[in-house]
């Protein structure tokens, strides 16, 4: 299926032109029918151009039978199929995607069953007559990193979700038949073959030759242009108010996580915000999460954000843990109390901590610098994040040559001591791994690298670690942290006594 035409049958194709043209149709008429009624302004202005007269409700009539055709056109595709749990069809955007499916099932537009053109009209004739609509709203298509778009205004936005979902390539489906049929009226909005792409804000690596490095710098640096606009030039008396729908950490069996939160999160931070509030909102039909057997979100949760005070101070992560300690519970009980659902909670909880947070000027470490970023863990040698995914290397991914090869890529010395960015993580992992391949001896040389004090922490670690795999069930990694520590007084000996650089595991008569 390489071309949109393919999606759909030819009988398919034949009724969805044949409607779209009768569109048009319809939509002359209505004029003809208008100025003969005489009820309207005299005024000959169309519909996207602010009229009210005969010439702009048949532009508005018009735009709503438009609507119809769109809404069948998801029930009038060879992608559909037949849900026999329900005797009922799956439209083709069942989810944010165009699946493939190894057999369809086709809707009669005439039928007085689901998926008839009539019953489309019927609904959105109820819409209108049961909107209590009372003064004119207007929409625009505009550049969110165009300055030009903000003056004083109150912004609510609902921000792309780093890779999730490619709205524009998804909304062709449907373009191409608004287009077909209203193309007349809004001259403008639809004056190109397709959607545009290249300016959508997303990290979608096709849209870069390929390349995940330039569709992430692409999204993050359009995503914090945006959010410095919506500081600088939103209304001051009102916060800015974001929406988020998706989830924190998206983890599969190779233990990757998406970094769109964190990329985003840590924008609004850097663009001089403040998150004052969190707030739960259902906004996915009940049920969803139980139908589809996933833990599906059921919730949003809107982020409240105005700008931080000038003279916001700097804190210490131990003024900034001991805070969050003494406000988190509240915040998490009065999240609860809001009927948040239990699936949500996790991810509504980082709106509390990031209120703490970004209170802030700067969280810095005791010594002054920042607290680590995920770059800096990259930087590190502790994880591998591309194309907006994170993941902790296990032991067996650390290099071998460790930390020699740090020495290439960041100029740190051969000795561990020597490194800026030595982390526990890798410690606790490398003496682990020497422990397994070259016994007590080979581990002793590695740990008097590391330096006493240095491997008193990644001790401490092992214990931390052992306790959390125990309490997952994970026996192998509880096994690893576990003949650590017991080993941990041969070779904390040994490391005072052997020679420096042998590596080598002694036999018994040596």
């Amino acid at each position: 299926m390489n071309k949109h035409y393919k999606l759909f049958t030819p009988r398919q194709l034949t009724a969805l032109t044949t409607f779209s043209d009768l569109v048009k149709e319809a939509r002359q008429q209505v004029l003809e029918d208008a100025k003969k009624a005489g009820t309207l302004p005299d005024d000959d202005r169309p519909l996207n151009e602010g009229g009210s007269g005969p010439q702009s409700y048949a532009d508005a009539v018009a735009t709503y039978l438009g609507f119809s055709l769109s809404k069948g056109a998801n029930l009038w595709s060879s992608i559909c199929s037949w849900m026999n749990d329900r005797g009922a069809l799956r439209e083709t955007f069942a989810r944010q995607a165009i699946p493939m499916v190894w057999d369809y099932a086709e809707a009669n537009p005439f039928s007085s069953s689901g998926g008839n053109l009539v019953m489309y009209i019927d609904r959105i004739a109820d819409s209108i007559e049961h909107t209590p609509a009372t003064i004119c709203g207007v929409s625009i298509q505009d550049d969110a990193t165009s300055s030009a778009l903000y003056t004083n205004q109150i912004i609510s936005t609902d921000p792309p979700y780093y890779d999730n979902i490619g709205y524009a390539d998804l909304s062709d489906f449907f373009y191409v038949w608004l287009r077909r049929s209203l193309r007349d009226v809004y001259p403008d909005l639809l004056s190109t073959m397709l959607t545009p792409k290249a300016e959508e804000l997303i990290a979608s690596p096709y849209r870069h030759g390929g390349d995940k490095k330039k569709a992430a710098e692409f999204f993050e640096t359009g995503l914090g242009q945006a959010i410095q606009l919506w500081r600088e030039n939103g209304h001051q008396d009102y916060p800015t108010t974001i929406f988020y729908a998706f989830k924190q950490a998206e983890t599969d069996t190779s233990g990757t996580a998406s970094t769109g939160w964190e990329t985003f999160l840590t924008g609004v931070i850097d663009a001089g915000f403040t998150i004052t509030a969190t707030w739960p909102m259902r906004t996915e039909s009940p049920g969803r999460s139980v139908a589809q057997g996933t833990n599906a979100l059921a919730s949003s949760v809107v982020l409240a954000c105005v700008p931080r005070t000038k003279d916001a101070s700097l804190a210490t992560r131990r003024e900034f843990i001991t805070a969050l300690k003494q406000e988190l519970v509240e915040a998490l009980r009065l999240l609860q109390s809001g009927n948040i659902a239990p699936v949500d909670l996790a991810q509504a909880a980082i709106g509390p901590g990031m209120a703490i947070f970004s209170r802030y000027a700067k969280v810095v470490k005791s010594d002054g610098s920042p607290m680590t970023s995920v770059q800096g863990l990259v930087e590190a040698g502790v994880v591998a994040s591309q194309g907006g995914k994170v993941k902790l290397l296990g032991r067996e991914e650390l290099p071998d040559d460790w930390p020699a090869c740090r020495a290439k890529t960041r100029g740190a010395g051969r000795d561990p001591a020597t490194d800026a960015r030595l982390t526990e993580w890798e410690a606790v992992q490398h003496l682990i791994r020497a422990l397994d391949r070259q016994g007590e001896t080979g581990t002793a040389d590695l740990l008097r690298k590391l330096g006493s004090d240095y491997g008193e922490r990644a001790r401490d670690l092992a214990y931390r670690l052992y306790a959390i795999c125990e309490r997952k069930g994970w026996s192998g990694e509880a096994l690893a942290y576990n003949s650590l520590v017991i080993a941990w007084p041969e070779i904390s000996k040994l490391a005072h006594q052997t020679p420096a650089g042998t590596g080598e595991q002694r036999t018994l008569f040596e």
